[in-house]
């Protein structure tokens, strides 16, 4: 990204909670800002769960908002990228917590193929893959918690537009593990579509 540069999202989501046989709803929304003060740093802040609370007959269950403030130091070399990241995540019930993490996104057409070779045994065509690992605090009651190992698979669905598939394993300690699988969509206008 280029230095000055400024990005912002939204998305608004459905919470669902059900105790036996009651049920509510609540409608949330996450607000975020990137900026790019200086070539290979970027900053970002976002908001998380800012919406109506949800009620079970005669109690009322707010959503858990979250305040998140980050640094990311990301490295290109050819069309590949490093990232190392950090951020700090403040609660309004709990202590705040920080994360630190690390990401390899590999895009280089002459590496994929073999990637993709020794993965599926074929010549499939994917445009990246990405491979992360990341520790956040909170989570001290046994060797691992806290840490988390993920990865993203991408393809290229049309000039511009990849479909990214990704897993994530998450260990809590004493409370266990989580395993998240997510599917996005992106879209990156190429430099002469944008000029236009």
């Amino acid at each position: 990204d280029r230095k000055g540069a400024l990005s912002a999202g939204a998305c608004v989501k459905v919470g669902r909670s059900q105790l036996y046989n009651v049920s509510c709803l609540g409608v949330l929304a996450d607000f975020g800002v990137i900026l790019v003060p200086i070539r290979y740093l970027r900053m970002g802040t976002v908001i998380k769960n800012v919406g109506t609370p949800r009620r079970f007959i005669d109690l009322t269950e707010y959503p858990p908002v979250n305040f998140r403030q980050g640094f990311a130091f990301q490295y290109p070399f050819r069309e590949n990228a490093f990232t190392l990241s950090f951020d700090y995540s403040v609660y309004p019930d709990v202590k705040p917590t920080f994360s630190v993490g690390g990401e390899i996104r590999i895009r280089e057409p002459k590496i994929i193929p073999v990637i993709a070779k020794g993965i599926l045994g074929t010549e499939a065509k994917f445009s990246g893959l990405s491979l992360m690992a990341g520790y956040q605090s909170g989570y001290q009651s046994q060797s691992w918690s806290g840490f988390s190992i993920g990865f993203t698979i991408e393809i290229m669905m049309a000039q511009g537009l990849f479909l990214d598939i990704g897993g994530l394993f998450l260990s809590y300690g004493y409370l266990g593990s989580s395993e998240r699988l997510g599917i996005g969509l992106n879209y990156t206008p190429t430099p002469s579509a944008a000029k236009k």
